[in-house]
C-alpha cells in the first residue's frame, strides 16, 4: 500500500500486488565521484544495497540521479 500526497495536498492511497523495477544495470552498480562533506556523518549507498527501509524511518532521505543505459 502507497500513500502519497501530490501539490495539491491531497493524499491518495493506493494498494499493489507488487512492484516491478525495470531500470537495468543492477549487475555493475556505478557510484558518482561525490565530495561528502567531513561533518556529514549519515549514509551513501547505491541502490543495489537497498534492503531494508526502515534504516531510513524518521529521516531525512535525498536520492540523487538516475543514468539510465
Amino acid at each position: 500500500m502507497v500513500t502519497v500526497k501530490g501539490p495539491d495536498k491531497i493524499e491518495k492511497t493506493m494498494e499493489f500486488d507488487g512492484v516491478i523495477c525495470c531500470i537495468g544495470g543492477m549487475r555493475e552498480p556505478r557510484m558518482p565521484d561525490i565530495k561528502v562533506s567531513p561533518e556529514y556523518k549519515g549514509r551513501v549507498m547505491h541502490q543495489q544495497d537497498f534492503i531494508d527501509r526502515t534504516i531510513f524511518k524518521d529521516k531525512r532521505v535525498i536520492v540523487i540521479g538516475n543514468e539510465a543505459m
